[in-house]
């Protein structure tokens, strides 16, 4: 982690996830040997340990670090107390009933998909599109390169992108147009 931080350009930041694996004492320890280095380059922690409102408020301030919520139920989401981003997936959140709560909170959105085919994958890029529309710059930089979990054929090389900028299949809707002509569709009565 330090020699990634080291050879990072200025404006580079990182976000780190932990998927809860840790305790707060446990990410207290880490963190305290590995703010060198990578404190001027971290963005936020995205779910250091299971998430406690109460813990993550003491524990952010206490390390001066930013916390992003992901693995939380939807209400605990809609305060995301403790947490300076919300990190949402529109494959299996309301994002409607979500972005409603949350839009009248000091957080960060960002968006994601739930490691998605990629038709999930483009619905998660138009539902992060049609938020930012409303909502301007409370939508953050969004997760939703994820290209290389598929293998590069069909539906995964339609999707491209020009650095960060994802640049979806070309078509009405999410695209997919020439892929979906392909398939074999079969009728069920």
């Amino acid at each position: 982690l330090k020699a990634l931080c080291q050879c990072l350009g200025s404006f580079s930041r990182l976000r780190l996830d932990f998927n809860g694996a840790l305790t707060p004492t446990r990410f207290g320890e880490w963190f305290s040997k590995n703010q060198e280095g990578l404190r001027e380059r971290l963005e936020f922690i995205e779910d250091p340990f299971s998430y406690s409102g109460i813990e993550w408020r003491r524990t952010s301030e206490k390390w001066n670090v930013s916390f992003a919520l992901d693995f939380a139920s939807e209400s605990e989401k809609m305060t995301a107390d403790g947490a300076d981003v919300v990190v949402l997936k529109p494959a299996v959140e309301n994002i409607e009933l979500l972005l409603k709560e949350l839009k009248t909170k000091p957080k960060k959105i960002i968006f994601t998909h739930y490691m998605d085919f990629p038709v999930g994958q483009m619905n998660a890029l138009a539902v992060a599109q049609l938020a930012a529309a409303k909502l301007g710059d409370q939508i953050g930089v969004c997760g939703l390169q994820n290209q290389d979990l598929f293998a590069q054929v069909g539906f995964q090389n339609e999707i491209r992108n020009e650095g960060p900028f994802i640049i979806p299949p070309s078509g009405y809707g999410l695209g997919f147009e020439k892929e979906f002509e392909r398939l074999k569709w079969i009728e069920f009565e």
